[in-house]
C-alpha cells in the first residue's frame, strides 16, 4: 500500500522533533494524539513572530543580524550532530519565542527533513521539495547534505543584510531561470548594504559556493574571521 506524501512528512516531523526535543532552539513537541485517519501534533506556543516579519528591522542593525545568524548556526550544528538535515530553511520556518529577544529563535517545520546516519553523510532525494529561492545547487539534482542547510543560511543572511533581497534571480514566475541562476551564475552580492562589509562578503562567498565539497560547513562559518 502506497502511503500518501503528507503522511510521510508528518511522520518525519514527529520523529525529527522527538529526536531534537532537548535542543533549546527547536520547537518543542508536547505530544501526539493519533486517531484512525490522522494525527494531532501538539507544539509549544511561539509568540514572537517569524524571521520573515523581522527582516526590515534586522536589516538596520548589523549587531542583531549577526546575533541571529550565529544562534541559527549553533542550532544547526546541534541538529546536524543529531543526524538530521532540516532541508527547508527559510525565514518563515524560523520563529521567535519572545518578540523582544532575537536569541529566542526557534526552528520549525521538519516535514521535509532528512535523517542521516552521521553529519558527514549525503543522501539521494526521491523528490525535489522545498522553497525554490533557498535551495542549493545539489538539491536541484536530488541530493542533499548538511551543507545544503549552510547554503540556505547564506541566502537568509543576504536577506537580513539587504532588507529582503535574494542573491540569485528573483523572477518567481520563471523557475527555469531561477534554477539556471542557482546552478551556474555567481551570487548577486554587489548590493550597497554589503559592499563595505568584507568579512560578511567573504563568508557569503564560502556559504554560497556551488560545490558542496568546497562549501563551508557550519563549524567553518562559526569559526570565520
Amino acid at each position: 500500500m502506497k502511503i500518501p506524501l503528507y503522511k510521510h512528512q508528518l511522520q518525519t516531523e514527529i520523529v525529527s522533533l522527538y529526536r531534537l526535543r532537548d535542543i533549546k532552539n527547536v520547537v518543542r513537541i508536547l505530544g501526539v494524539r493519533y486517531n484512525k485517519d490522522a494525527a494531532n501534533v501538539y507544539l509549544e506556543n511561539l509568540s514572537g513572530g517569524s524571521l520573515r516579519e523581522r527582516i526590515p528591522e534586522l536589516s538596520t542593525s548589523s549587531f542583531e543580524c549577526r546575533k541571529v545568524i550565529h544562534k541559527l548556526l549553533l542550532t544547526l550544528q546541534q541538529i546536524h550532530n543529531a543526524g538530521i538535515i532540516h532541508n527547508d530553511l527559510k525565514p518563515d520556518n524560523i520563529m521567535f519565542k519572545s518578540y523582544d529577544d532575537f536569541s529566542s529563535l526557534c526552528l520549525i517545520d521538519f516535514g521535509d527533513a532528512v535523517l542521516i546516519p552521521s553529519p558527514y553523510s549525503g543522501v539521494d532525494l526521491k523528490l525535489m521539495r522545498g522553497s525554490p529561492h533557498y535551495m542549493s545547487p545539489e538539491r536541484l539534482t536530488y541530493q542533499a547534505s548538511v551543507k545544503s542547510d549552510v547554503w540556505s543560511v547564506g541566502v537568509i543572511l543576504v536577506q537580513l543584510m539587504t532588507g529582503g533581497r535574494f542573491p540569485f534571480t528573483t523572477n518567481s514566475t520563471n523557475l527555469n531561470q531561477l534554477w539556471y541562476s542557482i546552478l551556474y551564475e555567481p551570487p548577486l552580492l554587489n548590493y550597497v548594504e554589503l559592499k563595505d562589509d568584507q568579512l560578511a562578503l567573504d563568508l557569503l562567498n564560502h556559504m554560497l559556493e556551488k560545490d558542496p565539497m568546497k562549501r563551508y560547513s557550519v563549524t567553518d562559518c562559526l569559526n570565520h574571521k
